[in-house]
């Protein structure tokens, strides 16, 4: 894995946008950034990252809320009020809702998009009705309207000649970005110097392995 290269504002702002665009959430002025106690490494990460760029210690805190009978555990970060972070929250939250532009797109850079991928993004093995190993599905969560989607699959399609298309989200009112394993393979090309080493996995694209079974070749699919 690369070290971030963090030395100039282009690099910055593009790292930050990743971080908005991926779990960063707003908080008046500024944003936070949660993960599950097993992603602490990946927190901290981030949190190295943002004491670099603001120049201030970022503190962890420990949160827990109860849904239903079960309980979960997160740390969250706060980084420190720095003015291109106040710029980027405005910018994002300019209706207060988080909207995309064109103008953020345009701030990213390599390592934004990988933050963002790790934050939002998964590759699994797509099958079909009879179970048969038929390539990956690779997914990006954006939990925005359909007009924003096609906002970022235009931005990837002339910025970086990369093709997602829109696929439908968790509700029936957002929707997520989706490609397979051949525009899968330049992306992951793309990005893969700035992943994680305890999230490469997300990069790992599936494939079918046979074996032998009652004279039979059964495919047998590795986790991804």
């Amino acid at each position: 894995m690369k070290t971030y290269d963090l030395s100039n504002e282009i690099e910055q702002r593009g790292v930050l946008v990743g971080m908005l665009l991926g779990d960063g959430g707003r908080t008046y002025t500024n944003f936070c950034i949660g993960h599950s106690l097993k992603q602490k490494s990946y927190l901290l990460f981030k949190k190295d990252i943002l004491e670099k760029i603001t120049g201030k210690p970022v503190h962890i805190c420990s949160v827990s809320h109860t849904k239903g009978e079960k309980t979960y555990h997160t740390m969250r970060i706060y980084p420190k009020q720095h003015p291109l972070i106040k710029e980027l929250v405005k910018t994002f939250y300019c209706t207060g809702k988080k909207r995309v532009t064109k103008e953020l797109l345009e701030m990213l850079t390599v390592q934004g998009l990988a933050i963002w991928y790790m934050d939002d993004g998964s590759c699994s093995a797509k099958r079909d009705i009879k179970g048969a190993f038929r390539g990956a599905n690779i997914n990006l969560s954006t939990y925005i309207s359909m007009e924003d989607n096609q906002m970022i699959v235009d931005y990837f399609k002339k910025r970086w000649g990369i093709n997602w298309y829109i696929g439908k989200g968790n509700r029936d009112d957002n929707y997520r970005l989706c490609m397979g394993t051949i525009e899968g393979r330049s992306f992951f090309n793309l990005i893969s110097d700035y992943i994680l080493p305890s999230l490469s996995y997300k990069i790992k694209l599936p494939e079918a392995r046979y074996v032998g079974y009652n004279n039979k070749l059964n495919p047998i699919l590795p986790s991804v």
